[in-house]
Formats: C-alpha cells, structure tokens, sequence
C-alpha cells in the first residue's frame, strides 16, 4: 500500500505596508541668504484673511483644509518651500503666473488670500456674472490667523520684490501694484497675501457659501452684487478702485451707515460664527461711510455680541494692516478703534460704579457716626498703616479725576442731536 503525504503550503504573510507620514499641517516660507530680509516681514499679517473659491478652483479647499494645485495631487513639490527650490526664475515665473491667474495646472503650489472683503466680493460677483458660477458653488472662507506660526503667510508685494530679479515680467507686474489708477484716485492694490502646500484650517476658519450670504442681507447690503457685470474679465479690478473712490471724501462729508445696511451686515456677519463681528465690522467698512457713528455703535452694542467678542477687537488680539492703498482696510481699523474704546469705556466705568459703592459704604461705616451706637473714627497720627492707607487712596482718587479730565479734552462736548441723513 502507498501512502501519499500532501503537504500544504502556507503563504507568508506580507510585511507590514509603510506607515504613511502624516501630512504636515502647513509649509513655512522660509527666506535664506539674500532673502532673509523676508522674515521681518512676518510679523505683519493680518488677523483675518479672506478666500473666495469654487469647486472648480485650483487646488481643494474644504472645512479641514486649503491645498495648493500641487498639495491636492500630492506632488514632491508639495511638500517643499519656494526657496528650498534650486531655480529662482522657475519661482519666480509660477510668482508671476499664480498672481496673474494664468497658473493652470502646472507647478502652482501657490494658495491666494486677501484682506480686502471689497476686493473678495467683486471677485464672487464676476465669477457668477461672467462664469456663471452659480451662487451656491462660490464659497467665501475666512481664516483667523493668530494660531498659526510665523512663515505661514507672505505678503504678495514682499514674495514679488524677493523674485522680481529673476522674471522680468514679475518687475513690471509689481509696477503695476504700485500704480495709481489713470483717472481715479485709487491703486492696483489689494491686500493679496499667499500661502504654500497645504494648510490645516480646522477650527481655524469658517466656509460660507455666496447663497447664504445673499440671503441673509447681502442682496439688500450690496444691490450691485445681483446686478449683470458687463465689464471684461480682468476689468473688475477697477470696479474695486472705484468704489474706492468715496473715501476719497473728508470723513465729515461722507454719509453716514443706514439702519438698514448696519442690520443687513451683522445678519450676514452671523453666518460666520465666531468670527461674526469681525466680518460684519469688514462689511460695514466696504461702504465709504463716516467711521465714527452712533447708530453703527449701538447696533453692535445691542447685536448680542458677547464682551469676549468685544475684547477681541483689541489691538493686542486683532492686527489689522490699513495700507493707505487699502481704504476699506483703514476703515476697518477706524470701526475697530470704536468698537474697543467703546468696550473699554463701558468696563472702567463699571468697575468705577463698583469702587464708588465700596467706598461709600466703607466710609459711612468707619467714619459716620451713628447716634447710641458709635462716635465717628479719628485717624490718630501714630496709626502709620492707617495714615499711609488713606494717603494712598486719596492720591489715587486724585490720579482717577485727573485721567477723567484728560479723557475729556478728547471727548467734544455733547450737543443737540441733529436729524440723521442716510444714504
């Protein structure tokens, strides 16, 4: 008899497949050797930027992150900073080729942001009038920028005059940012401000779609936003320059801010969240308003915004940078300044109110006399740590009235209310 013996093979067990790096959650710009002036340049950015995209944009963009061309195909270059790169004028030329909205889909590892929210919404209004980008499609992003590191943003002037060498055509293209409009009082400014790679936004930013915003007021804030854009491509630039042109008026002789567009901004500043009081004070700043103005003071005082809010707007906490070639920009600076002071007014003069109870009951305490019951304290000489106590209190009563006159020469005396004119 023949006994056959079958033996089964057992196959081996793979290797275990390559952990995949984690993705990094952004790409610092980081300027060596000639460039290294760069840097100073970091600690100027502002607070807030703006991005308005489609689905059909260059890159991706959702709630979690903003990747560049490259970054969304996950390209070596991707993952490597611009000056990292060995060829300057091939730098230079994808410079020149992302601002010039002629990149394509080659080599742009470039992402745009601005902090002009003029600028971003006649960019929304010529992609739904002159690409037929439908509203909900166009997306308004808006990104708080102190939680990321320094080298996350460059300026788009600053990355211009670090490569013009290289590319002619970067040189004239920084002429031209420079330039003043032919006929308007206006620049080809626009508070452009770029980043590289893939950036992490997630609980950084807040999306919010064209749709949306129209529908909570901005139809009413900006007619023009609806209205058919009969000017070419590119031409929209000068419609920015243009409705620049009422700051050009002495503050005093502009119009002041109606109730209605004051409303129509904080509606749609709420879509955005927590950053719905800056948004609102950069929609406000878009008209050519005058900045100082009661109704636009009361409203974000009764707008249910929260003293944590409020305090944001402290120039230790909010860097807005006012370019005198970005008027909105300044304006939101002046919008800022109101809403801080105001703050600031309102707690020193509750915690004035909260002293001044505290005193008050304390000196009727100590040194009211009360018939039967107790004779009025007299300080004697020798009690030194009396003495010095209240030496100290009243040099600092002396201290608070004189900051309340000084206060006052800054504060014009308050006059008959006159009839508001509205635009």
């Amino acid at each position: 008899m023949t006994i056959t013996k079958t033996i089964t093979e057992v196959p081996a067990v793979p290797p275990p497949a390559p952990k995949a790096e984690p993705e990094q959650d952004y790409l610092l710009f980081q300027p060596r050797g000639s460039k290294e002036w760069l840097r100073e340049k970091f600690d100027v950015v502002p607070t807030y930027l703006f991005r308005v995209f489609t689905s059909n944009s260059a890159g991706t963009t959702d709630d979690g992150w903003v990747k560049s061309h490259e970054a969304a195909h996950k390209t070596a270059w991707s993952k490597r900073d611009i000056f990292d790169w060995d060829d300057d004028s091939r730098v230079a030329s994808m410079v020149f080729q992302h601002l010039r909205y002629r990149s394509g889909e080659v080599d742009d590892n470039l992402v745009s942001w601005t902090s002009s929210l003029l600028y971003a919404l006649h960019y929304m209004r010529i992609l739904h009038h002159k690409h037929r980008v439908d509203w909900s499609d166009i997306k308004l992003l808006v990104i708080a920028t102190t939680g990321l590191p320094r080298g996350v943003f460059v300026r788009d002037m600053d990355l211009i005059d670090a490569f013009a060498p290289h590319d002619s055509r970067l040189t004239d293209f920084g002429s031209l940012r420079r330039r003043k409009h032919p006929t308007l009082s206006g620049f080809y400014y626009f508070g452009e401000y770029i980043s590289q790679g893939a950036l992490k936004i997630m609980g950084k930013a807040q999306i919010v779609s064209a749709h949306d915003m129209l529908s909570a007021g901005l139809s009413r804030f900006s007619p023009d936003m609806i209205n058919r854009v009969t000017i070419g491509t590119f031409e929209w630039s000068n419609e920015v320059i243009r409705q620049r042109e009422g700051f050009c008026a002495p503050m005093k002789e502009r119009p002041l801010t109606s109730k209605a567009e004051i409303e129509s901004a904080i509606c749609v500043g709420r879509l955005f969240g927590p950053y719905r009081l800056p948004v609102a004070a950069c929609l406000l700043a878009t008209l050519p308003r005058q900045a100082q103005d009661d109704d636009v003071l009361q409203a974000f005082r009764n707008a249910a915004f929260i003293d944590e809010e409020k305090q944001s707007c402290s120039p230790m906490q909010t860097t807005i940078v006012p370019y005198n070639t970005l008027p909105e920009v300044q304006q939101f600076e002046n919008i800022r300044q109101l809403i801080f002071m105001d703050t600031c007014l309102a707690s020193v003069k509750d915690r004035l109110v909260e002293v001044e109870l505290k005193l008050r009951h304390s000196i009727h305490q100590i040194l009211c006399a009360t018939p039967g019951v107790n004779e009025p304290l007299r300080v004697e000489s020798g009690v030194a740590t009396l003495v010095a106590s209240c030496h100290d209190l009243h040099e600092r009563l002396v201290s608070i009235m004189q900051l309340g006159q000084d206060l006052q020469k800054y504060v014009p005396n308050q006059e008959p209310e006159e009839p508001k004119t509205a635009p």
